[in-house]
């Protein structure tokens, strides 16, 4: 700890507000269950158009209180309770904040428990002093983008899509896990870091069905790799087409 000089909690304004809205540690800034609610009374502050414009505006106040500003959020994730949410909080929402495709930080959105009345909750992770840049392959669409910011390399969900055909890998889940997972390393060398820099890999299926196979084929294609990333397999909703998503956290030049 005796490199350490800056750490300092960031509150709301309000006077009543008890709880803070997130961490800077050093350049990094991190937010976990940024709320729609009124952070003085902590009652919800409307439905979920309002919920979400609130939240935004958390994390636009917490950055600039940190010393930065929306262009140094390098990572985003949403969490809201209804499967029908998701497209206006993933889509114009957001990109009404970040309007520029090529400008935007990693996201995604994913359905979770929210206490009553509570309709969107928001992590992120923010870099000062660092500016992200999205980092795409070849044939791989990416509607949610891949970043690098300072060390640290963000990728949204990624899925199996094979960047020589343009098209999912065929075969099922093991085919669709292997060329993610390819991708992914791919990505992390394509943003100047290495697959020795992934920290962490989350994936996504539809049932606990997917997890024995995912883990294995992860096994298979971080063999070369010791200490091998964190791999966190959850259950949650993704696009009907695929039979995996997965994303990634990297640190260049860091160590597990």
């Amino acid at each position: 700890m005796s490199g350490l000089h800056t750490l300092f909690e960031v509150y709301p304004e309000a006077a009543r507000a008890t709880l803070p809205l997130g961490l800077r540690v050093e350049d990094l800034v991190v937010a976990g269950g940024i709320n729609g609610c009124d952070p003085e009374t902590g009652e919800p502050v409307g439905g979920l158009e309002e919920q979400v414009a609130a939240a935004y505006q958390k994390m636009a106040f917490l950055m600039e209180s940190a010393g930065g500003s929306l262009d140094n959020v390098g990572r985003a994730v949403a969490y809201v309770t209804d499967i029908e949410h998701r497209e206006p909080v993933n889509g114009q929402w957001w990109e009404a904040v970040f309007p520029d495709p090529a400008d935007r930080p990693a996201y995604k959105v994913i359905l979770a428990e929210l206490p009553p009345g509570e309709l969107v909750r928001l992590d992120f992770v923010g870099v000062l002093n660092a500016r992200r840049t999205r980092f795409d392959l070849p044939g791989i669409p990416a509607r949610d983008p891949t970043v690098r910011i300072g060390e640290m390399i963000f990728s949204s969900r990624c899925h199996g899509i094979d960047g020589a055909t343009g098209e999912l890998a065929p075969g099922g889940l093991v085919p669709e896990a292997a060329r993610t997972f390819q991708t992914l390393r791919e990505l992390a060398v394509a943003a100047g870091g290495s697959p020795h820099d992934i920290v962490q890999l989350n994936a996504f299926g539809k049932t606990a069905d997917y997890i024995a196979p995912a883990r294995a084929e992860f096994a298979r294609a971080f063999a070369d790799i010791d200490p091998k990333p964190a791999f966190n397999p959850l259950v949650n909703f993704i696009t009907p087409r695929f039979e995996i998503s997965v994303e990634m956290i990297a640190v260049v030049g860091g160590q597990r």
